[in-house]
């Protein structure tokens, strides 16, 4: 009788479909819960982005950034050698879509 109530097999798989239930049902109800990043516009979206980026020119620094990525350094070692945030060589490689050619 000391035996968790979750134990059972049968309560188990009954809460397992009660809670599949109510997320549906919580779903439909407010649909910013659904995440959207499988979503068609969601991946368009990202695409025309990254042709974007693949079209402006880079600058100096980041056709430094770029040679560097090519040579398979890591964003610690770019940021160290720059004087930059590994957050600056973050975005810098995704706003110029590298590594790309020149």
């Amino acid at each position: 009788m000391n035996k968790m109530l979750m134990d059972e097999p049968h309560i188990a798989e009954m809460y397992r479909n009660r809670w599949v239930a109510q997320n549906i049902k919580d779903m439909k109800e407010n649909p910013k819960i659904i995440s959207n990043f499988n979503s068609a516009s969601s991946l368009r979206r990202a695409q025309k982005e990254r042709t974007e980026a693949s079209n402006i020119e880079m600058t100096e620094k980041a056709k430094f950034v770029n040679r560097l990525l090519k040579k398979k350094m890591t964003h610690n070692e770019i940021s160290e050698i720059l004087g930059i945030t590994i957050k600056g060589v973050s975005d810098m490689k995704r706003r110029y879509d590298m590594p790309r050619e020149e």
